[in-house]
């Protein structure tokens, strides 16, 4: 999350804290997003977009957020159930997993040197 929206600070006319307000704020909820939660993380799709001038934070975070949906229809991960886990809880363990290998991959380099 910290990435993405120190991408979109700095575009033109758009504020780092603007954009992380509006994930915290319920601005822009994704169907996989459970109501108890107001965390974002892991449930905007990263890519290359057009971003025109007239968007404000709130527009983009919701492009973001809705390309995810697509893509998680695509893959099946929409109505996903694994052992009672649903989409949501997949998504975090991922995010865990993806976080755990960066950490594996950075400790190894520093072990080789």
């Amino acid at each position: 999350m910290k990435q993405i929206a120190a991408r979109v600070g700095k575009l033109p006319g758009l504020n780092i804290d603007s954009f992380t307000q509006a994930t915290q704020n319920n601005a822009c909820v994704p169907r996989s997003n459970p109501p108890t939660s107001n965390n974002l993380e892991g449930l905007l799709w990263p890519d290359t977009y057009n971003i025109s001038a007239e968007e404000d934070e709130i527009l983009v975070l919701s492009t973001l957020s809705q390309q995810f949906e697509k893509r998680a229809v695509t893959l099946g991960l929409a109505n996903a159930n694994v052992r009672g886990f649903g989409a949501y809880d997949i998504i975090k363990v991922a995010s865990l997993v993806e976080a755990e290998a960066k950490d594996r991959r950075r400790s190894t380099r520093s072990s080789r040197r």
